[in-house]
């Protein structure tokens, strides 16, 4: 039950003691003679320092996966674009009476756009699903590695930390 006349409103103190925590983190490394592209490095590598190794890998692969589904997705653009082309070169022969090209061509053509496209379509959709389930995954597993963390370091406050907190407000940390 909330109490009468509070209002739930976010606690802005821990996101200030964050960007405290992080632009003091920037001045130390700038003291000590990182270069732009150093630092750049080093705060790119810190965001992924809550995974394992296996994680990465998985991160890795996901993103081939992601990738090869674009990849396949220009693939599915230019077999459309090569079968509209043959399509417009049938129908612009038949309305000039010329012959060049036989129905029979025409329905090889269509065809095999059908069979690619399907094969496309199918790995597109593998792919998409593979890279969707993996980056869920390690997602999942960050996030769980990180509450844990949170709540072993929780468990081993002082007293006086739980004086100064409301009961609540751990659980939606927890939560958060």
């Amino acid at each position: 039950m909330k109490p009468e006349g509070k209002s739930r409103t976010p606690n802005f103190e821990t996101s200030e003691n964050i960007r405290l925590q992080a632009s003091s983190q920037l001045i130390n490394l700038q003291i000590t003679g990182c270069t732009k592209t150093e630092l750049i490095l080093k705060c790119f590598y810190c965001r992924f320092r809550f995974t394992s190794s296996s994680e990465k890998c998985l991160l890795i692969l996901a993103l081939a996966a992601a990738i090869s589904g674009g990849a396949f997705t220009v693939g599915n653009m230019l077999l459309f674009a090569n079968m509209t082309d043959f399509m417009i070169n049938f129908g612009s022969q038949v309305t000039n009476n010329s012959s060049a090209i036989g129905s029979d061509e025409f329905l090889d053509t269509l065809q095999r756009f059908a069979i690619g496209n399907s094969i496309i379509g199918g790995l597109v959709l593998i792919l998409g699903y593979t890279s969707n389930f993996l980056f869920n995954y390690t997602a999942q597993k960050q996030i769980h590695r990180i509450r844990s963390k949170f709540l072993k370091s929780a468990l081993h406050q002082d007293i006086a930390w739980y004086d100064l907190n409301q009961t609540g407000d751990f659980a939606n940390r927890l939560a958060e």
